[in-house]
């Protein structure tokens, strides 16, 4: 086993966690139970949205306050902030807009602009990490460590709903994409190894990098490719296109901006966001930048610093009126 600093707990999770190794098959091996009517959060007062901000898209970060823990909403790109939530963890959303925190066991689901949960989804006697939304099917992947689960360490919910599918991914699972096509992609701790779950499959199959870009945070889709961030400095985000049983590192995004711990970023609408520190003294992202993608380089805007703590997570939610027009 390894441990998992709260430096990078801070993108999933809100204590120090273990992360146990994938163990056994990488079979789908049961279900578990799905909505429940209450979630399992840090509570850190009501949440509250500034009136009429939920028109434009959203940006969800991740925030610690001392010893308190929330979800800060921001409008996007502006960078103001608008609201709070009352749960802080690991970030995804989907195409309608919605939102999904996930911590301890509970992944817990808010509507674009919303401080109401809609639902929870549990896995019980779980530590959960990341998560994604398949753009094909909706179906919501969460990464997790379980020993008492025999390990298991991914659970997907179809449709958003329970019951959900467990799986041994074989590869310590942190954090986790799906492509365009609905293939679902893992990545390790430590960045070392790739393993996909081809839609429609029960079984992962491993892809090796052609090169090594060290250790890694988000991989997400891109619109076009997958990517892979690294973790430490300089940050920058690698795409890749596999092929066969091999990932060929393709094109980077670089930034000008030293970050020398970087929270997991998250592609939207031509930019990137995410949180960064730019000291080397200490241990937390601090601040949080927006970039033209793929571009990169100098920030378009620079969000304040986090008082007295620090930024993880983050993810960007677009209005349902949105995507509807772009349907």
């Amino acid at each position: 086993m390894k441990i998992a600093l709260l430096l990078r707990g801070f993108a999933a999770t809100a204590v120090v966690a273990l992360l146990a190794s994938g163990c056994g098959g990488s079979r789908a091996t049961g279900t578990v139970p799905g909505i429940i009517p209450q979630a399992e959060m840090v509570q850190t007062g009501r949440g509250w949205i500034k009136p009429g901000t939920s028109a434009g898209a959203l940006l969800y970060a991740a925030a610690v306050n001392g010893g308190s823990f929330a979800t800060l909403i921001y409008s996007y790109p502006a960078g103001q902030l608008v609201g709070s939530l009352e749960s802080f963890g690991g970030l995804c959303s989907d195409t309608q807009g919605n939102v999904f925190v996930v911590s301890g066991n509970a992944a817990t689901e808010y509507a674009h602009g919303g401080t109401t949960p809609i639902q929870t989804l549990r896995i019980p006697g779980a530590e959960l990490y990341d998560c994604a939304i398949d753009p094909t099917t909706n179906d919501l992947a969460i990464t997790f460590s379980c020993p008492p689960c025999g390990y298991q360490d991914l659970a997907i919910f179809p449709n958003e709903s329970g019951p959900a599918v467990r799986y041994h991914t074989g590869n310590d699972a942190w954090t986790c994409a799906y492509d365009g096509s609905g293939n679902l992609f893992i990545n390790d701790s430590l960045g070392t190894a790739l393993r996909e779950l081809p839609q429609g499959s029960g079984y992962f199959t491993t892809v090796t990098f052609d090169k090594s870009i060290g250790p890694t945070n988000q991989i997400q889709w891109d619109g076009s490719h997958m990517t892979l961030q690294q973790l430490n400095s300089p940050g920058s985000i690698y795409r890749f296109e596999v092929v066969g049983s091999t990932g060929k590192i393709l094109t980077a995004t670089k930034f000008s901006k030293k970050g020398y711990e970087n929270g997991l970023s998250w592609i939207y609408d031509g930019t990137v966001v995410f949180a960064f520190n730019p000291k080397h003294n200490t241990e937390r992202p601090t601040k949080i930048g927006i970039w033209n993608y793929p571009h990169g380089e100098r920030p378009i805007r620079i969000i304040g610093t986090a008082p007295d703590g620090g930024f993880g997570a983050v993810t960007v939610s677009a209005p349902p009126s949105r995507h509807q027009e772009e349907q």
